[in-house]
């Protein structure tokens, strides 16, 4: 599958969106949560579990930096330049 594109899924690809649009205030925020749990439920092959937020300051001696988004910046990596 190339980038940027998607294969069909008869269950996501229903118009689903419009079930929470005529709702006002938190009904429709608790329209589009639970459009959101039926479709991590049952049709999303993949689900998204926290993001990385990590900053790394170095002097301009070191170099040879390298980060596996896995374990973070790699220590033992780190040279003098």
């Amino acid at each position: 599958m190339e980038v940027g594109t998607r294969r069909r899924n008869e269950k996501t690809d229903e118009p689903g969106g419009e079930q929470g649009s005529g709702h006002p205030g938190a009904d429709r925020a608790q329209a589009y949560a639970d459009i959101d749990v039926g479709v991590m439920q049952t049709a999303a092959p993949m689900a998204p579990i926290g993001t990385i937020k990590s900053r790394d300051f170095f002097s301009e001696r070191i170099g040879c930096q390298t980060y596996s988004p896995p374990f973070g910046m790699s220590i033992a990596a780190l040279c003098l330049r």
